[in-house]
């Protein structure tokens, strides 16, 4: 990867440098703070190794310039201090550095810290893939907008020719189908009357409008309005056209004055109120997804999430349950892991009904739809009498259930439950928190399978701390994940083998063994010994040694070194 370097010390910027191509980074130095802005505005690195004390700029107050600029939370810093002390340690993490390396820096420690940067890289690329996810949605909704605007733009008009006094003088079948009246009768009736028959008011909205039209029809301008009729109970697109002197002689219509058009953009309006609200449900499910990924304690992440998504719904409880084995019978169960509830409703997560419920008991349907991928969504009432039940019991009026299926498999679902009034869920809606369902979900299985791998590193990493070898876990690429030397001046290998291979000193024909040792491990998952004697360097004598490799996890070796120098002489 891309690094700079921004270290004022010629000798340990050469050193750095030295190291990084030896690790097989590309890097570029500078001195000062102005430099290292400079190479930063033209290019773009991934990683940045700042010293702590510059030259023209405190680094601390550099760190938190580089974070202000375009592209500045797409890159790790490693911030070079030569203090020890917690409080300082502290202030370099709060300025926005990733983490901290203390001088003087030792090639192994360095080596290490950046294949854990290069690790969290990895990780907050995933994140933006996960918010990438979502865009083909959004280009969903646009052509789904472009298509409403179609339909409005077909829907019947009514079109009247109109008389300087706002009289009708002839109008289309238009007004047949809206029901105000007939074509050949209508001739002589005001267009107030037209559109409010039944209107008390003689000087409501749609009068002052039609004076204050006429008035610019005369001035040859054009009028349009767009009004919530609530006589008519429909929005109105009202415009207002003047007729020019040379078209009223061809009409041969010496009173038509102005053309007077009405669309009815009731579904229009339904459509693009739609479109709001699925534009804002969207953002929120971002929202609520970014909120997940960052937050740096997940329980607590979830219930952010879930509180973001429980507001944009506005429903009164969004959950999410597992489906799992019951502990007793092994029969397909459900619980609840995580919850949010509206203050005005009760919670339920307590509640031991939700804890190992049986599919089997009641809700056998819930298991078949859930599983082939198919919400279930409705009224309490609606549902069957022991669903009814149960849903009841809660205070559920109306609820929302989208299963979490991952690797073909339901591994769950979330809950919306409405508890102060009923609700119906449009299929756009479901279609959005299906999309977050399945994003939250994959989030969760994440970190329990993050969680699981940790325990098990844990737990071998204290079996092998206990082994008399020394040992080296290895991925398939060469990283070290971990290792276990005894130090001191009864075990070399740790001033030997490890430094050697790690700053790849090894004599070359010991390092291709070893190498095609790995491979083959890899290849055959069987396991590989090399056997070599490691030359003399300095005080050191020269050591015979065991290398065994071991096949571990999927993708993974484990290397197992061990001093065979006093058997190789007395044999």
């Amino acid at each position: 990867m891309k690094i700079l370097i921004v270290e004022p010390d010629q000798e340990r910027c050469l050193f750095l440098s030295t190291q990084l191509k030896v690790f097989g980074h590309e890097a570029t130095r500078c001195e000062t703070a102005r430099a290292a802005l400079g190479h930063f505005q033209q290019q773009q690195f991934l990683l940045i190794l700042l010293n702590q004390k510059l030259p023209d700029m405190d680094g601390l107050d550099l760190c938190r310039k580089l974070r202000t600029l375009r592209n500045g939370n797409a890159c790790m810093i490693l911030m070079l201090t030569e203090h020890e002390e917690p409080q300082i340690l502290k202030s370099i993490l709060e300025a926005g550095a990733d983490d901290y390396l203390i001088a003087p820096v030792r090639a192994e420690l360095l080596k290490v810290r950046l294949m854990v940067l290069d690790q969290e890289l990895q990780r907050l690329y995933q994140r933006n893939q996960a918010l990438k996810a979502l865009q083909p949605s959004l280009v969903q909704i646009e052509k789904a907008k472009q298509e409403w605007e179609a339909t409005a733009d077909s829907l019947t008009s009514i079109v009247c020719l109109l008389d300087s006094q706002g009289i009708i003088v002839r109008a289309n079948k238009a007004i047949e189908q809206w029901q105000l009246g007939k074509v050949l009768s209508i001739k002589g009736t005001s267009a107030h009357a037209l559109l409010h028959a039944l209107c008390p008011d003689p000087e409501c909205y749609f009068q002052g409008f039609l004076r204050q039209a006429l008035e610019k029809v005369a001035q040859g301008k054009s009028v349009e309005h767009e009004v919530e009729d609530r006589i008519l109970h429909r929005h109105l697109h009202l415009q207002f056209r003047p007729i020019k002197a040379g078209t009223r002689k061809a009409l041969k219509k010496k009173e038509s004055f102005a053309v007077f058009m009405i669309n009815d953009i009731s579904e229009r309006k339904q459509w693009e109120n739609a479109e709001l609200y699925q534009r804002m449900l969207l953002n929120k499910v971002a929202n609520a997804l970014n909120v997940l990924l960052i937050a740096p304690d997940f329980q607590i992440g979830v219930t952010k999430a879930l509180a973001i998504l429980g507001a944009a719904t506005a429903v009164d409880r969004v959950y999410i349950f597992k489906t799992h084995p019951h502990p007793d019978t092994r029969e397909p169960a459900m619980s609840r892991l995580f919850e949010w509830v509206h203050k005005s409703t009760y919670t339920q997560i307590e509640n031991p009904e939700w804890q190992n419920l049986s599919y089997n008991d009641r809700l056998r349907r819930w298991y078949k739809t859930l599983s082939e991928s198919r919400v279930i969504s409705g009224l309490t009432k609606d549902f069957p009498v022991t669903e009814q039940a149960f849903l009841t019991s809660q205070g559920t009026i109306s609820t929302l259930l989208v299963p979490i299926i991952m690797n073909e498999q339901l591994w769950g679902g979330m809950g919306f439950d409405t508890c102060q009034q009923a609700r119906l869920w449009r299929e756009e809606e479901t279609t959005i928190l299906s999309v977050a369902a399945t994003s939250i979900g994959g989030a969760l299985l994440h970190k329990q399978t993050e969680e699981r791998f940790h325990q098990i590193s844990t737990e071998l990493r204290t079996v092998f701390q206990s082994l008399p070898d020394e040992y080296f876990r290895l991925s398939a690429n060469g990283s070290l994940l971990d290792y276990k030397v005894e130090q001191g001046a009864e075990a070399p290998l740790s001033r030997t083998f490890i430094i050697k291979w790690a700053a790849k000193l090894l004599p070359e024909e010991i390092e291709r063994q070893f190498d095609a040792a790995i491979a083959r491990v890899l290849k055959s998952k069987e396991p590989a010994a090399v056997t070599f004697w490691m030359p003399a360097t300095g005080d050191e004598p020269r050591k015979y040694q065991e290398v065994r490799v071991f096949p571990f996890l999927e993708d993974q070796v484990l290397v197992v070194v061990r001093d065979m120098t006093n058997w190789k002489l007395n044999t």
